[in-house]
């Protein structure tokens, strides 16, 4: 079993979207799943329908804008 857990703090122009694009086309090489980064932020579970692959995103709700 292989898990991934990341807390990072970047910095530079765009910096979020650019970190969300990479995660979602990375997650959607692995696993075949198309998430968009709403479903990325949005604090829910996915899988695809064999459940070979689960996923868990966590909001964060004291992010510093």
């Amino acid at each position: 079993m292989l898990v991934y857990a990341n807390h990072f703090e970047i910095i530079g122009k765009d910096r979020e979207s650019e970190v969300f694009r990479t995660i979602k086309g990375w997650l959607k090489s692995i696993t075949k799943l198309d998430l968009s980064i709403n479903d990325l932020k949005s604090g829910s579970d996915f899988s695809d329908e064999s459940k070979y692959y689960f996923i868990r995103t966590i909001k964060d709700d004291d992010s510093k804008q």
